[in-house]
């Protein structure tokens, strides 16, 4: 296994495991949000792959997608690892908010990279370019069908020559 664990905060993921649990993140004003974060760490050397949903809290269907994902991958058939956030905001899921996190009203996918000392929003986003992203090569943000809208014309993809 050419793998090293792969940690963040206290979650640990040895090569071959898998490992789920929460990140606290706390803003000034003393709003505590609870960040889901899996962690798949495969057998063999490969990218790391990061999977996040939920940044709009009411788009269901990226977050019930990226929960699959993480409960159906073995890492034992892995190479490389995939790390998981299926939902971004938990406030707003909790209280079913869509587009904005109702602490501070703001649209959680517009305030990257966020600010350490910042709103609930900028706390979120700043924890997870400082304590997840730097350790993904590749990252997706999935996103869709939230309340009102219509997703086809927003997809996005990039087309290559390489079949």
């Amino acid at each position: 296994m050419s793998q090293r664990p792969i940690r963040i905060r206290s979650l640990e993921a040895e090569p071959g495991r898998k490992s789920f649990g929460f990140i606290e993140v706390h803003d000034p004003l003393g709003v505590v949000s609870a960040l889901p974060l899996g962690i798949i760490n495969g057998t063999g050397g490969g990218p790391t792959f990061l999977i996040t949903a939920g940044i709009h809290a009411t788009e269901y269907p990226g977050i019930e997608a990226v929960t699959r994902m993480y409960k159906r991958t073995d890492p034992l058939n892995l190479r490389g690892a995939l790390l998981t956030i299926p939902c971004m905001n938990i406030p707003g899921l909790r209280l079913r908010t869509p587009f904005i996190v109702p602490f501070d009203r703001k649209n959680l996918g517009r305030v990257f990279p966020g600010n350490p000392s910042g709103s609930p929003s900028e706390v979120i986003a700043h924890t997870v370019m400082k304590e997840v992203l730097p350790l993904a090569d590749y990252v997706m943000d999935c996103h869709g069908a939230d309340f009102d809208e219509r997703v086809f014309p927003l997809a996005v993809c990039k087309q290559t020559d390489d079949d």
